[in-house]
């Protein structure tokens, strides 16, 4: 059952008004036959305003319903809900778009220019409704050139129907309004059909009725029409809006915030799919996941944000953050806050991490030849492991003496710069460490240098030339001309030193 504060009736009128008030952000931009009835039926609304207020005890029932039978499946009768002697009213937004004044004369009565307007800047729209104030002449937007000039069909019932320099107007932007999930129809007070829609000022409603006898909770097939749960952000092609179905695969939403109040509204599970670039500002985004179609077009700025328990997957991250998530396959670019999993993907820039631990598998430096990636540990307690690392990297201010380090390297050279003071770091696998650590830090290396490896692999493969040349023996790589070592031979011919 849901009951909506936005709707208001007014007695002492026949028919009665029943008033959808304008809500931000959309939300009384739909109304479904039944969140209507659950209204209208409700003593909750204020005193006399609903069928089932002490108040209305003398007053004519406002609604009336049927169907809604369960017919198995998760499926239901229509409902449709009867207004007695009352009218739904979408309430009118009189604030115009633009007001101004012309600035240039149209014998033809079918453009108006206003060098001092803002037609674009301030969202009028086609369909909207033009006034001159002038000659009392009306028409509707055709197009909107630019902030300065727009054309509209023909002015009509005016004294000219024309512009002059100087002739004052104001343009109505005409409102689309939804009733949705069943039937609606009226009675006025001798029970004779009444359009259940009053009209309302600069208003269009759309209805949209049940075809069949039988429906599926409305609420239910819409959600359906997010794809795996998920509301779909496209911050180039998208459009503003909170009304279903904005923010589904066919009719994507443009920003974020408007994507929050999708989610909260519908009680979606906090999935959402990514394309462009969005910044987030210090938002709670905790339990969340989020999904990009590309990388590294698809890319998100945490802007200080929380992230507990956020799941992130084929999306650049950068910005600041506070809790710890999981990334696949993602980019950080200049994260700092960071704690938790990256699984595969790339580190770009400098990585700063939090207390807590933080597990880098499988992932790489995203910097060019010659260049390195740096994971600033700040000074914080953190556990760090990298299984599986392949790219240069340089790790700073592991100063903490509860700060502890250990990398599975496959490619690339290890830095521990002088800041490096505390706690201790431990390498493995193949690749070069260049140690520059204080004395408080505890340092082993068991890293295998790629020569080393070099060699072995050449010597045992079997492809090397080992050639005697006097008291010394060089040993080839596979092309026969790579020396890779040269081993000294004493008389006796027994190797002494390796050069």
């Amino acid at each position: 059952m849901t009951e909506r504060s936005y709707i208001n009736t007014i007695w002492g009128l026949s028919p009665r008004l029943i008033e959808v008030e304008t809500v931000t952000g959309g939300g009384a931009d739909s109304l479904s036959v039944q969140d209507l009835h659950d209204t209208l039926k409700s003593n909750t609304l204020p005193a006399g305003e609903a069928d089932d207020s002490l108040d209305s005890l003398d007053d004519e029932p406002l609604i009336t319903s049927a169907g809604k039978e369960p017919l198995g499946d998760g499926k239901l009768v229509g409902i449709t809900a009867t207004l007695l002697d009352a009218q739904i009213a979408f309430k009118s937004d009189y604030t115009p778009a633009e007001t101004g004044t012309a600035t240039s004369a149209d014998a033809n009565g079918t453009s108006l220019t206003d060098t001092a307007a803002g037609f674009l800047t301030n969202g009028v729209e086609r369909g909207a409704v033009i006034i001159n104030f002038d000659d009392r002449s009306v028409a509707e937007v055709l197009k909107v050139n630019s902030d300065t000039h727009l054309e509209h069909r023909v002015l009509q019932n005016g004294s000219n129907n024309d512009w002059l320099s100087g002739d004052n107007y104001q343009i109505f932007n005409i409102v689309q309004k939804e009733l949705n999930g069943g039937n609606a129809v009226g009675k006025d007070a001798v029970g004779d059909p009444l359009s259940p829609i009053f009209p309302s000022a600069f208003t269009q409603v759309i209805r949209t009725s049940s075809s069949s006898a039988t429906l599926q909770e409305l609420t239910e097939i819409q959600d359906q029409s997010y794809t795996d749960g998920r509301i779909f952000i496209d911050t180039v092609g998208g459009e503003a809006g909170t009304v279903h179905p904005i923010g589904t695969t066919t009719r994507p939403v443009s920003n974020h915030s408007d994507a929050f109040v999708i989610n909260t509204s519908r009680s979606l599970p906090g999935r959402y799919l990514l394309k462009g670039a969005s910044t987030l500002s210090s938002d709670d985004i905790s339990g969340t996941d989020w999904l990009g179609t590309a990388l590294p077009s698809d890319a998100l700025d945490l802007g200080g944000s929380t992230t507990v328990s956020t799941a992130f997957e084929f999306l650049k991250l950068a910005g600041a953050c506070s809790g710890s998530f999981t990334a696949r396959d993602c980019v950080l670019d200049n994260i700092s806050g960071f704690n938790g999993f990256l699984f595969g993907g790339a580190i770009a820039g400098t990585l700063t991490l939090a207390a807590g631990e933080a597990h880098i598998v499988n992932a790489h430096a995203a910097a060019s030849a010659g260049n390195f990636v740096t994971i600033d540990v700040n000074g914080a307690s953190t556990a760090i492991f990298m299984p599986g690392w392949e790219g240069d990297v340089h790790i700073v201010n592991h100063s903490h003496s509860g700060a502890s380090t250990v990398v599975n390297n496959r490619a690339g050279t290890i830095t521990l710069d002088a800041t490096c003071t505390s706690g201790s770091v431990l390498v493995n696998g193949i690749g070069r460490l260049v140690d520059n650590s204080g004395v408080g830090c505890t340092v082993t290396n068991d890293l295998v240098d790629p020569d080393m490896v070099d060699l072995i692999e050449a010597s045992t493969v079997g492809n090397a030339t080992v050639a005697p040349d006097g008291l010394s023996v060089t040993i080839y790589a596979r092309d026969g001309t790579t020396v890779l070592r040269v081993l000294d031979v004493t008389a006796d011919q027994k190797i002494r030193t390796i050069q």
